[in-house]
């Protein structure tokens, strides 16, 4: 699991749920271990419940640390720079509006940030945009991640600890992010025009291709070196129709964001397809009127309740928003003095988000989801319409949460009487070296064989299957086995409080 989360809390009921529970549970938080990731994630959280009224300037900082969105290892610097490019970090007012920002830091790759003398009074939310490796448009194929306890309250000075995780898909490289033009041929249109301005500075200048009511896009454009004419292709593989949209660089950072001058054609919206160029077209900056601009995919409330039967833990209860497993990146998390009601936010359109809650029961400082009462929902796509009210069972005592693993060790080729089946039983990921909690011995095996561990507290467990081909080269004594063995393991099972879950089949290899 990464150590730092991001939280987006929206507005209304989920606006409330965030703010008031982390809140409250963050300044009564006990937990000082530093013996386990969630103590480490406790730690770094900035000093947010101090006075609610900022006095002098505050001076934000943390860290942006980028993760691969499937295996939560932290990314390499060669890693990163082969799928993303820029990081803008934004303190913002309203969490939703990129356009009116109380201050940012511009970033060419992971690592630590800071943003001085913000003159604020009151709540700001953190954020983190990271922009696809040739893309120079803050728009809607961008990754946007939050700090996980915004939204974090000012009051002076130092504020420190503010981290915010980036979790990047591995194949996220981008396209040429405007700097191109579309296909030509019968497909495409030119339009050709000037970009004025009665109050800007010369500065570089993007004209886009867009939905026709700017709600969608940019797809590719055309770069200027400050006001002036223009020459632009878009095609219609989009549409048949496209709206043009210039972004002045006014802050001169070199990225074209929601914050700058915008302004679109005078003609909006154009038909695509025509063979003669449309001249002519005139687009002034900044515009007249508000215009919508692309912006990252929003985030998606995510509500439900924790449920511990009729325990009162004298301890807080973590809740979280992750993608696939606890140990993927953390999208938001909250933490509960009391079972009861919570809210969490993940990007829209998520494929695989989990929520999970744990609490530590046996107060050694540290929540492990192997053995303290855990419960999870998911992973499921976060359109499936999964989330709706989403309940989360503690059990309420320690039988309880007992529960089984099962399923069927699976193998296609020639068995001998003097093969051995080892079936192995861990918490953890298991390693060539580790020693299994639990274990099951079969001689002369005869596939599927069935399986079954009893007694099981919640969290994440995993089986293995050994075959010792000719019973001479035992786990205990070899290692890994000779190169004739077969081995097999389950993906990671995430175990309720109480469940059987006896469907984890898996088949023996080389």
């Amino acid at each position: 699991m990464s150590a730092a989360l991001t939280s987006h809390p929206n507005r209304g009921v989920l606006y409330l749920l965030l703010l008031g529970l982390a809140l409250a549970a963050l300044s009564g938080c006990t937990d000082s271990a530093n013996d386990g990731v969630i103590d480490d994630i406790i730690d770094n959280v900035a000093d947010d419940d101090d006075d609610p009224t900022a006095v002098g300037p505050s001076h934000l900082s943390g860290r942006i640390i980028a993760v691969d969105q499937d295996t939560g290892l932290e990314l390499t610097e060669d890693e990163y720079t082969e799928r993303a490019r820029n990081i803008i970090v934004y303190v913002l007012e309203d969490p939703t509006d990129l356009s009116n920002i109380i201050g940012k830091v511009t970033m060419t790759e992971p690592g630590e940030w800071r943003v001085e003398d913000v003159e604020h009074e009151g709540q700001v939310f953190a954020i983190a945009v990271v922009m696809q490796r040739w893309d120079i448009i803050v728009g809607v194929t961008d990754i946007t991640r939050y700090h996980p306890y915004n939204p974090i309250q000012l009051h002076g000075g130092e504020m420190e600890g503010i981290d915010i995780t980036i979790d990047i898909p591995a194949g996220w490289t981008g396209g040429d992010g405007g700097g191109g033009t579309d296909h030509s041929g019968s497909n495409s249109s030119d339009f050709m025009g000037t970009v004025v301005t009665s109050t800007l500075a010369d500065q570089q200048i993007i004209i886009t291709c867009n939905g026709e009511n700017l709600g969608s896009g940019p797809w590719h454009g055309a770069m200027l070196d400050g006001f002036g004419p223009f020459h632009l292709r878009c095609g219609n593989h989009h549409g048949n129709t496209t709206a043009l949209l210039a972004y002045h660089d006014t802050d001169g950072n070199g990225l074209f964001e929601p914050s700058d001058a915008v302004g679109p054609a005078n003609g909006n919206p154009y038909v695509l397809g025509l063979e003669t160029p449309t001249t002519g077209v005139t687009i002034e900056l900044p515009s007249a009127t508000s215009v919508p601009v692309p912006a990252p995919a929003p985030y998606q409330p995510i509500l439900g309740e924790v449920l511990f039967g009729d325990f009162n833990p004298a301890g807080d209860i973590l809740v979280f928003a992750s993608h696939a497993t606890p140990d993927g990146p953390v999208f938001s998390g909250i933490v509960l003095d009391s079972p009861g009601p919570f809210g969490l936010v993940a990007p829209a359109g998520s494929p695989a988000v989990l929520v999970w809650a744990v609490f530590d029961a046996d107060g050694d400082g540290t929540y492990d989801v192997s053995l303290d009462p855990f419960d999870s929902a998911g992973p499921y796509g976060l359109d499936t319409g999964e989330f709706g009210q989403v309940v989360l069972d503690l059990g309420g005592s320690s039988s309880a949460h007992l529960g089984s693993v099962g399923g069927l060790v699976m193998h296609n080729g020639p068995i001998n009487p003097d093969d051995i089946l080892y079936i192995a039983l861990a918490s953890e990921a298991p390693t060539k070296t580790s020693s299994p909690e639990l274990s099951i011995v079969v001689s002369n095996p005869s596939f599927p064989v069935q399986y079954n561990f009893n007694d099981l507290e919640s969290g994440t467990w995993w089986v293995t299957g050994y075959l010792d081909v000719g019973g001479d080269s035992p786990p205990a004594t070899n290692p890994g086995g000779a190169p004739e063995d077969k081995i097999g393991i389950t993906n990671v099972i995430l175990l309720a409080p109480g469940q059987d879950n006896l469907n984890n089949n898996f088949t023996l290899e080389n």
